[in-house]
């Protein structure tokens, strides 16, 4: 019978939290959120018979696609590293640090939905034949157009982003951090 490790070999994924090359990397992460969330700002109108429109949005929502996903990454893996020794507080210290990004995340999320929110139906189906990618990410790209329709005002919207980091985000890793330091004592046969 093969014996199982009890414990996460997560430090095959990403440098260990408390290692400066994690720092690296996570400074590099942040770097390139911020960068793309500035970009957001100015996202041109969709348009797809405006070739110069349509390649700063294949390329921004390639850049998205990745920075989405080193985000989730970095989440998971400190979400593993959190869960798998609770009392650790640079673990948890890294928790806040990283939702501390959430709402740069926000911010990028709101632009496209915003830049999509007001485009016709025809012109939305010009967009996303203009370009093979497009076409690919046409779920992605009508669902944020129907999600912009949800969506309260822009300065609202990026407010309840920023509050969110010291409120409902602070309370679930308040919670994770108690729920992980319950101790109890079991009694086995007696």
């Amino acid at each position: 019978m093969t014996a199982y490790a009890q414990v996460w070999d997560l430090d095959s994924l990403l440098p260990n939290p408390q290692s400066d090359e994690f720092l690296k990397a996570y400074d590099q992460f942040k770097r390139d959120l911020i960068g793309l969330a500035d970009r957001s700002e100015n996202l041109p109108a969709p348009d797809g018979n405006n070739r110069e429109s349509v390649d700063q949005w294949v390329a921004f929502l390639s850049d998205f696609e990745t920075v989405g996903m080193r985000a989730n990454d970095f989440n998971a893996f400190l979400g593993c590293h959190a869960a798998a020794e609770a009392t650790n507080r640079v673990f948890q210290q890294w928790e806040a640090q990283l939702a501390t990004l959430e709402p740069d995340r926000e911010r990028i999320s709101a632009n496209v939905q915003f830049a999509l929110q007001g485009v016709e139906l025809r012109a939305f189906e010009s967009f996303l034949k203009a370009d093979k990618r497009l076409k690919e990410l046409a779920f992605f790209l009508e669902e944020s157009q129907q999600w912009a329709r949800l969506r309260l005002p822009k300065d609202q919207e990026l407010l309840a982003a920023d509050l969110a980091v010291d409120g409902i985000h602070a309370w679930g890793r308040l919670y994770d951090r108690l729920s992980g330091s319950l101790k109890i004592t079991v009694m086995e046969k007696g």
